[in-house]
């Protein structure tokens, strides 16, 4: 049988794209927990762990120059709480891509334009599998011929971003220098490191804690963890609960390998801890507050010294509404949130009210107590934080609806 030139050139074209579509596979949404070399997760699709608790997939802003850009996250299945973002500082742009497992075993998040992100550029095998686990980690296993596991490779619980999950740890690997810290987010829409961490460890004391810091300086520390009482000295809601009310349990280790500090919940209930882009730290799943947002003065543990020109009844509350005039200053810079607005304002005698500058909550600008604030109840206007003894006294109280309180 004879076969024409181009009859046969549209068979070898067709055969190419029968190879080039075997080569990736794609997985369909919800289809499965785990990823494998040569599959590929779409911008639409996702893993979801065993018990479905959890997903791994894309999420989805926009920008103040109207461009769409993505980060790879997992988060809770109920609620879409993020609980590790895979790419913080390097967000995907564009309308298309994808995250896939090459013939290697390298994860490579793969944008339609620029360079592959690849998380785990020296710990690949052609024999491996990575899962979406029960307990929220994303774990990398080199496998054995009979499919059982050699090692494991990598896991996104040893690369905390900003939230602690039970099982986490905060410390530090003696063996390989490895450190467990948590990150905060530069705001809720840009995950981009930002102001805050929190990491376990001793702050020149002997006493090993955990220490918060704001841009590397010390900014409160939880003092001892007493392990019978499940508490730390300096976290109030821990202290005034009796043990039956703390469903915690702490864990401290110590030894030659490593020293961690990590915790369980003791009736398996969903539990994330969260170092919020203010500072704050809280269980934003079974809802205690460990550290208030936006500053830790005038509570225990709190490193920062009091500046001269405020007191204890001084506070910040958001309120809807603008200054009567231009900013004291401002500051474009996207790599800052509203917890620098707040300490650069704090420490600023004239400075009575800042807001972040961007849409996506970066950037800072303050203004003075030369100018006046008018609230606004239209909701056309964007929120600003001002400091209360300035307010007229029906505008410094509790809030109901234009704003809240930062402290309380």
């Amino acid at each position: 049988m004879t076969m024409k030139a181009g009859g046969f050139c549209n068979v070898v074209f067709f055969l190419i794209l029968s190879c080039l579509w075997m080569g990736v596979h794609h997985i369909s949404y919800a289809q499965t927990d785990t990823i494998r070399p040569g599959e590929s997760i779409q911008f639409t699709d996702s893993l979801v762990s065993a018990n479905g608790k959890f997903r791994l997939g894309f999420n989805h802003f926009v920008d103040s120059s109207n461009n769409d850009y993505r980060y790879l996250r997992i988060w809770y299945n109920e609620d879409g709480t993020t609980v590790w973002v895979a790419n913080r500082t390097t967000p995907v742009y564009g309308s298309s891509g994808n995250f896939t497992m090459d013939a290697d075993g390298l994860l490579k998040i793969m944008p339609d334009r620029g360079s592959p992100i690849v998380l785990n550029p020296n710990r690949a095998s052609r024999s491996s599998s990575a899962t979406l686990q029960n307990d929220g980690n994303f774990v990398l296993k080199e496998l054995n011929p009979d499919g059982s596991t050699r090692q494991i490779l990598w896991e996104s619980f040893d690369l905390p971003t900003d939230s602690l999950l039970p099982g986490m740890k905060l410390g530090m690997n003696l063996r390989t220098g490895q450190r467990w810290a948590l990150t905060s987010s530069s705001s809720d829409d840009v995950a981009t490191p930002g102001a805050f961490s929190l990491e376990w460890g001793n702050n020149g004391s002997g006493m090993e804690q955990l220490i918060a810091r704001r841009r590397g300086e010390f900014y409160w520390t939880s003092r001892a963890l007493n392990l019978n009482d499940r508490s730390f000295d300096n976290i109030l809601w821990l202290t005034s609960h009796t043990v039956s009310q703390n469903n915690y349990n702490f864990i401290y280790i110590s030894n030659e390998n490593e020293s961690y500090f990590s915790y369980s919940v003791l009736d398996g209930a969903f539990s994330r801890w969260n170092l919020d882009p203010e500072g704050g730290i809280s269980d934003t799943m079974m809802k205690p507050v460990f550290l208030p947002s936006s500053t830790c003065y005038w509570l225990p543990g709190c490193q920062l010294q009091e500046p001269a020109s405020k007191n204890e009844t001084d506070e910040f509350v958001s309120r809807a509404g603008y200054f009567t005039g231009p900013p004291l200053s401002s500051d474009g810079n996207l790599s800052i949130g509203l917890g620098d607005c707040l300490a650069q304002c704090w420490n600023t005698c004239s400075c009575t009210g800042y807001a972040t500058l961007h849409t996506n909550g970066t950037g800072c600008q303050m203004w003075s107590r030369d100018l006046n604030f008018s609230v606004t109840v239209t909701g056309n206007s964007g929120t600003v934080f001002v400091l209360n003894s300035t307010l007229a006294e029906d505008e410094s109280g509790p809030v109901n609806g234009n704003g809240k309180s930062l402290l309380h």
